[in-house]
């Protein structure tokens, strides 16, 4: 009933620069002590594997039109969400308007779509099971209200990621495209096509592609998203060389 109390402010100023030994010093720590706590609590694995692929080779001749067909479409995206900032930003002035807005928002997407609320990380169970025979139309509109959602809680006070959240959004949209081109494996399509697309979205193909070959993809497209996500490091690289400064979404979400 104060979520005034609880707003962390905003500010411009650079982090400090970490040096890379002890960023990698903090990764392995976190990663340590999270493989501790899942073993002695017995909690259910982080890997999620979306399931067998049965990909073939001249599979291979949708794999530049998968991937550069959603890398662009994830930028659309990307914009559509910076866009919807700037209304949410034009229309609600006040914080606790902000807050309250974004409350609503969540308990209508509590009543009608359950399966979208928090990060998404723990849903992709839903890849393997309900909604691996949804129809194209389902999917591509649960994906897109996933990234409303984001951007909504993400500009209106209510504290949360963007990684997990844009790579289940991804993911669906992966699946619903499979629905169009039934020749093809539809995890191949997924995981191509969620790999292109959150690359865009994140503007972080090295992170997008570690996690979805770690955590997501079936083991026989590792190759695949590998091959991928060097391929978008490249088309990343290009960009930023026409660009003074690209932020993440979540910087474009909190920058004033």
């Amino acid at each position: 009933m104060t979520p005034h109390h609880y707003l962390q402010p905003r500010t411009n100023e650079h982090h400090q620069l970490i040096s890379k030994p002890l960023t990698i010093t903090y990764l392995a720590n976190g990663i340590l002590w999270l493989a501790i706590v899942f073993i002695v609590f017995h909690e259910p694995s982080l890997i999620i594997r979306l399931g067998t692929s049965y990909w073939h080779f001249q599979a291979l001749n949708w794999f530049i039109p998968l991937l550069i067909g959603s890398y662009l479409l994830g930028h659309i995206y990307l914009k559509m969400m910076i866009q919807l900032r700037h209304v949410i930003q034009g229309r609600l002035f006040h914080e606790f308007s902000l807050v309250i807005f974004g409350g609503l928002m969540i308990y209508l997407v509590s009543l009608w779509a359950p399966d979208l609320l928090f990060s998404g990380q723990h849903n992709f169970h839903l890849f393997t099971a309900a909604w691996q025979h949804q129809s194209f139309w389902y999917l591509a509109i649960m994906s897109f209200g996933k990234l409303i959602l984001l951007t909504i809680c993400l500009n209106t006070g209510w504290i949360g990621g963007d990684i997990f959240p844009v790579l289940f959004a991804s993911t669906a949209q992966g699946l619903a495209i499979s629905n169009l081109i039934p020749g093809l494996d539809h995890l191949y399509v997924a995981v191509v096509v969620a790999t292109g697309l959150s690359s865009a979205i994140l503007e972080a193909p090295l992170l997008v592609g570690c996690l979805m070959g770690i955590m997501f993809a079936p083991v026989n497209l590792i190759a695949v998203v590998a091959v991928a996500t060097i391929m978008l490091m490249e088309v990343r690289a290009v960009e930023k060389r026409h660009t003074t400064y690209i932020p993440t979404v979540f910087d474009q979400m909190e920058q004033q």
